[in-house]
C-alpha cells in the first residue's frame, strides 16, 4: 500500500521539467511520501526513478526522489541529483528552493559542492556574514581551496580580528607551499608579516621551505626579515647567512654579514685577524660558506674557551692566545700547559661551548650530572643534540651517557622520558634520512611534526598508527598536515585500483578512509568512486584466500571494519565466512554478531573445529578455553572429559614447538596458560588444577587415560608426571599403571616432532588423496578383472595386483601416520637466534677448516644432495639448538668431528 501511494505521488508530476513552477511544497509532498519506506521499498522506488530518468533526464520529481533516497543511504557521497537541482534553482534565483536543497544535503554531510552553491546564493542575496560562515566550513571540507582561505583572512584583517587573520593566512601558507604555488607566497607573506613580525622562527621556517621551490622568492622574504631585525644582530646574522646559503654571490648579503659580525664581536681582540684569515672580506672569494665557517670557528677561540683535541681524546681550556701562540691547559696535565701556533690550534682543536657534553663530563661531578640528567631530561636532551650539531640518535646519546653519567637502569628510565619528548615536543624533529632526532632552529606545530614522523616511517601499518595517534591526540584534522597523511592512503587506492590482485595495504587503505569518512564524518576525504568494498573483495578469485588476507591486516580496528562490511554486503555468506575469520580476530566481537543475529548455535561449531584440529587452531582453542564456560562447551557437544584430554594433547604439541624454537614465544605463553590450568600454580607436587580435580572426581578409566597422556606429554616437568601417577595410585590402588620410567631428554634439545611446512603437508595430503581415490580403486579393478580370468594359482596378473595393493596400503598407512603427527611451521616466524627447523646454518669443520652451509628442514623437505638436512637425522639433530660461536661434536663413523657454528639465518618463507 505504501509503495502504491508513493507511485501515485510521483507519477502525478513525473513529466514536470520546469523548475519555475516548482515550490517547497512540491518537495515536501515527496518527502512525506517517502517517510517510513523500508530498505526494499527504497530500492524499488530508486530503480523506478532511475529508469524514468534514463529517458526523461530533466524530470525534477524523479531527480529529487532518487536523490533523497541516495542521501538517506549514502550521505557522504556526492549526490548529483540534488546538486544538479540546486544549481538549476540557483540560476533561476529561487532562493528558498536552493537553501532547502543545500541544507538537506548539509544536514547529512559537509558536501563541498553544496556549500559552494549555498554560499553563492547568499552572495546573490548580499548576505556577506552568512556567506563567510559557509566559507569557513568550505575550506575545512575542501583542502584544495586556497583563494577563499585568503578571502577569509583578508576580511578578518580588515575587521581588526588579528588572531583570526593570522590563523587563516597560515592555513593559506600551508596550502600554497604543499601545492608549490610560489607566485602566491610573497603577497601572503607581506600580509602576515605585518601582523606578527616577531614570529621570527615561523617565518624562518617558511623561508626555508620556499627556498626549495624558488631561490629568488626565499631571498626576498629573508631580506624583509633582515631589514626588520636591524636591532637584533643575531637574527640579522641568521638571515644573511641563509641568503648566502641560497646565493653564494650575493654581495649585499656578504657586506651586511660582515657588518653584523663586526657589530657582534666589537670588543673581541682578534676580530680583524679572524676576518682577514677567514677570507670573508677578500674580494673575489667565491667560497663564502667555507669562509663563514672559518670565521665562526676562529672567532670562537678566545681566552677561557674549552677545546677538544680529537687525536688524543682530551678536553682543555685556552689559558692565553695571541697572534703567535695559543696556550692550552688540558685536563690532568701537570706541566705548564701545551703551546701551539694559532694555525695548528685551529686545525687540531675544536672549540666547545661550556654546555657541551664533553665539557660537562670533564668538569662536573658524576653524581651531580647524573642527578640533573634524571631530574631534567629535556635539559640533557638539548645538551646532547647541540653537542652533535643539532642531530643525534638515541644510540649516540647512550654512548655518551652510559656508564660515565648514567647506569643501565637509569638509562632505561631516562631514555623512555627522552623519547617521549623527542616524539611530542615541537622543538625536536625526526630525520628523514636515518634514526636521528633533530634540534630545530624553529619550533614546529604538533601537526607538522607528526607529518614528518609519518613520512619517516616506511611500513604501512606504522603509518596507520601515526594517523590514528594524530586523531587520539586531538591534532588538528582540518590542517594540511593531516590531509597529507590521508592523501597517502588515497593515492594507494588511486594508483592500484586497476590491479588484478588485492593486497592488504589496498584493502586497509579503503577500510581506514571509509571509517574516517563515514564514522568520523571527515567529509573532505574523497574515496575514488570506483573503489568499493564489494569490488575489492571481487578481486579475490578464490574465496578461500580471504581469511589469510584478513589475517595480514595488522590493525584491530580495520579488521573490525572488514567484519562489518562483510556482514553488510554478504547477507547469505557472512556467517560461514566469519567462522573462518575468527581465528585471526580472537575477541568477543564476532561471537556477539552471531548472538545479535540469533545464530549463536552456528558459532558453536568453531568449538568442535578447534578441538578436532588443535594443531592448526591452537590459538583459537586457547582463547575458547579461557573465555568459554562449561555450559558453552556443553552446547557445542564437547564433554569436559574430552576437553581435558585435548588440553593435555595440546600442551604436548605446544611444548614440542617451544623445544623446536618454532613460534617459541607464542607457544611458550600458551603452554604456560595450559600448564597452570591443568596442574595449578604452586609448582611441583601441588594438587590443584583440572588434572588433579578430575582424578578425584572421575573414575579409574578416566584416571588411566589421564596418566597415559601426562606421561607422554612432551616438555612436562618430570616431577609433575610422578606426582600425577602418585595421586592416581593413591586414589585407585587397584589400578595397575605402567611403572616404566619415562626417559627424560637431556638439556640439549633433541627434536621429536614431525616438523614440516604447509606446502609439504599439502603435497602429502594430495599424495594420500591420490592413493585413496585413484590408485587403490584402479588396482581393485585390476584385481577384479584378473579374478574373472579363472585359476588364481596360475594367475600372475592377480598376484601382481595383490602385491601392488599391499604396497599401496602400506604407503597409505605410512602417510596417514606421518600426516597425523605433522607439525606445520610458519617459516616467517622462525627464531634465527638459535639453529633449528627452518634455519640455514654455516658451520666450519675445525679440523679440516672446511666450511659448509646446511638447511635444516623436516623429513619431507630434506634433500641431502642439496645440503637440506632432515631435522630427525643424526646430523640434523647435531646441528640443532646452537647459537653463533658455539662448538659441538658429531660422531661420523668412528671419527668425532668438531664444528663451529658461524652463522644462522631463517629460510625465506
Amino acid at each position: 500500500m505504501k509503495l502504491n501511494q508513493i507511485r501515485d505521488v510521483l507519477s502525478a508530476s513525473w513529466d514536470r521539467t520546469k523548475a519555475e513552477t516548482f515550490s517547497l511544497a512540491s518537495f515536501q509532498e515527496v518527502d512525506q511520501a517517502l517517510v517510513g519506506l523500508d530498505e526494499d521499498g527504497q530500492s524499488e522506488i530508486l530503480q523506478e526513478c532511475n529508469t524514468y530518468l534514463a529517458t526523461n533526464s530533466k524530470s525534477i520529481v524523479a531527480m529529487y526522489a532518487a536523490g533523497s533516497i541516495q542521501l538517506a543511504r549514502h550521505g557522504q557521497e556526492d549526490n548529483l541529483n540534488l546538486l544538479n537541482l540546486a544549481e538549476t534553482f540557483l540560476a533561476l534565483g529561487k532562493h528558498e528552493e536552493v537553501q532547502f536543497l543545500c541544507e538537506k544535503i548539509l544536514a547529512v554531510s559537509e558536501n563541498r559542492h553544496a556549500l559552494r552553491i549555498l554560499a553563492q546564493d547568499y552572495e546573490n542575496l548580499g548576505k556577506e556574514d552568512e556567506k563567510f560562515k559557509l566559507y569557513e566550513r568550505l575550506v575545512r571540507a575542501d583542502h584544495d581551496e586556497v583563494g577563499i582561505v585568503r578571502e577569509i583572512a583578508d576580511r578578518a584583517n580588515a575587521a581588526g580580528d588579528k588572531e583570526k587573520a593570522i590563523t587563516y593566512y597560515k592555513v593559506a601558507f600551508d596550502r600554497v607551499l604543499i601545492r608549490q604555488e610560489v607566485n602566491l607566497v610573497k603577497p601572503l607573506f607581506d600580509n602576515l608579516f605585518k601582523l606578527c613580525p616577531d614570529q621570527f622562527d615561523y617565518f624562518l621556517g617558511i623561508a626555508g621551505k620556499v627556498g626549495v621551490l624558488s631561490t629568488a622568492t626565499a631571498i626576498a622574504l629573508l631580506r624583509d626579515m633582515d631589514s626588520y631585525s636591524k636591532d637584533d644582530v643575531d637574527r640579522k646574522i641568521t638571515c644573511e647567512k641563509k641568503i648566502l646559503g641560497l646565493d653564494h654571490e650575493d654581495a649585499l648579503a656578504r657586506n651586511s654579514l660582515i657588518a653584523s659580525f663586526k657589530k657582534k664581536y666589537a670588543g673581541h681582540t682578534r676580530l680583524d685577524t679572524c676576518l682577514k684569515e677567514s677570507g670573508l672580506t677578500r674580494a673575489g672569494n667565491h667560497d663564502i660558506i667555507h669562509a663563514i665557517e672559518d670565521f665562526e670557528k676562529n672567532i670562537s677561540f678566545d681566552k677561557g674557551t674549552f677545546v677538544y683535541q680529537g687525536s688524543r681524546g682530551r678536553i682543555g681550556r685556552i689559558r692565553s692566545i695571541n697572534a703567535n701562540e695559543v696556550v692550552i691547559d688540558f685536563a690532568g696535565q701537570k706541566d705548564g700547559g701545551t703551546k701551539m701556533t694559532p694555525a695548528m690550534a685551529f686545525k687540531s682543536l675544536k672549540a666547545l661551548k661550556k654546555s657541551h657534553i664533553l665539557v660537562l663530563k670533564g668538569c662536573v661531578s658524576h653524581e651531580k650530572l647524573a642527578q640533573k640528567t634524571m631530574e631534567q631530561p629535556q635539559w640533557m636532551l638539548d645538551i646532547l643534540l647541540s653537542s652533535f650539531d643539532g642531530k643525534c640518535s638515541l644510540k649516540q646519546m647512550k654512548k655518551e651517557l652510559v656508564p660515565e653519567v648514567l647506569s643501565e637502569s637509569q638509562w632505561s628510565v631516562w631514555s623512555k622520558q627522552a623519547k617521549d619528548l623527542l616524539m611530542n615536543d615541537v622543538h625536536y624533529g625526526v630525520s628523514p634520512d636515518d634514526d636521528s632526532y633533530i634540534l630545530r632552529e624553529t619550533p614546529i606545530s604538533y601537526e607538522e611534526k607528526q607529518l614528518s614522523i609519518f613520512n619517516a616511517h616506511d611500513k604501512f601499518y606504522d603509518k596507520v598508527k601515526d594517523l590514528k595517534k594524530f586523531i587520539v591526540d586531538k591534532g588538528n584534522t582540518d590542517s594540511e598536515f593531516f590531509y597529507e597523511m590521508v592523501k597517502y592512503f588515497v593515492n594507494i587506492l588511486e594508483n592500484r585500483k586497476d590491479e588484478v590482485e588485492l593486497d592488504d595495504e589496498m584493502l586497509g587503505s579503503y577500510l581506514l578512509l571509509d571509517d574516517l569518512l563515514n564514522h568520523r564524518k571527515m567529509t573532505f576525504i574523497k574515496i575514488p568512486p570506483e573503489v568499493t568494498f564489494q569490488k575489492l573483495i571481487g578481486k579475490i578469485s578464490n574465496p578461500d584466500k580471504i581469511p589469510a588476507l584478513f589475517g595480514k591486516i595488522e590493525d584491530a580496528d580495520l579488521k573490525k571494519c572488514f567484519i562489518d562490511w562483510t556482514v553488510e554486503t554478504q547477507p547469505k555468506e557472512w556467517s560461514a565466512l566469519l567462522l573462518k575469520l575468527f581465528p585471526y580476530y580472537l575477541n568477543t566481537y564476532i561471537p556477539s554478531i552471531y548472538t545479535r543475529k540469533k545464530k549463536g548455535q552456528l558459532f558453536m561449531t568453531i568449538y568442535q573445529t578447534a578441538v578436532d584440529n588443535y594443531r592448526d587452531y591452537a590459538n583459537t582453542l586457547i582463547y575458547l578455553i579461557k573465555a568459554a564456560s562449561p555450559a558453552d562447551w556443553a552446547k557445542a557437544g564437547i564433554t569436559m572429559e574430552k576437553l581435558l584430554y585435548t588440553k593435555l594433547t595440546l600442551l604436548s604439541f605446544l611444548n614440542q614447538k617451544v623445544e623446536a624454537r618454532v613460534d617459541g614465544q607464542e607457544a611458550g605463553a600458551n603452554a604456560k596458560i595450559l600448564n597452570e590450568m591443568l596442574f595449578g600454580t604452586k609448582g611441583k607436587n601441588a594438587t590443584e588444577g583440572e588434572v588433579y580435580a578430575t582424578i578425584k572426581s572421575g573414575d579409574a578409566n578416566i584416571a588411566r587415560n589421564i596418566n597415559s597422556l601426562v606421561q607422554s606429554c612432551t616438555g612436562l616437568d618430570e616431577g609433575e608426571k610422578i606426582n600425577v601417577k602418585f595421586q592416581i595410585q593413591t586414589q585407585y590402588p587397584e589400578l595397575d599403571l605402567d611403572s616404566k620410567k619415562i626417559e627424560l631428554k637431556s638439556d640439549s634439545f633433541v627434536p621429536t616432532g614431525w616438523f614440516c611446512t604447509s606446502e609439504s603437508l599439502a603435497q602429502k595430503k594430495a599424495e594420500l588423496d591420490h592413493i585413496q581415490h585413484v590408485e587403490l580403486p584402479d588396482v581393485a579393478k585390476e584385481i577384479s578383472d584378473a579374478r574373472a580370468k579363472g585359476d588364481l594359482r596360475e594367475n600372475s596378473e592377480y598376484q601382481y595386483g595383490k602385491d601392488k595393493r599391499h604396497l599401496l596400503q602400506k604407503k597409505e598407512a605410512e602417510l596417514k601416520a606421518e600426516i597425523d603427527k605433522a607439525i606445520v611451521v610458519d617459516l616467517a616466524k622462525v627464531d634465527p637466534s638459535r639453529s633449528g627447523f627452518g634455519t640455514i646454518v654455516d658451520v666450519t669443520n675445525l679440523k679440516s677448516g672446511e666450511k659448509t652451509t646446511y638447511t635444516i628442514m623436516g623429513p619431507w623437505e630434506s634433500d641431502p644432495e642439496k645440503y637440506v638436512i632432515n631435522i630427525l637425522a643424526p646430523l640434523g639433530n647435531a646441528l640443532c639448538n646452537h647459537s653463533v660461536g658455539d662448538t659441538f661434536d658429531f660422531q661420523m663413523g668412528d671419527q668425532t668431528v668438531t664444528y663451529r657454528m658461524d652463522a644462522i639465518r631463517p629460510v625465506k618463507a
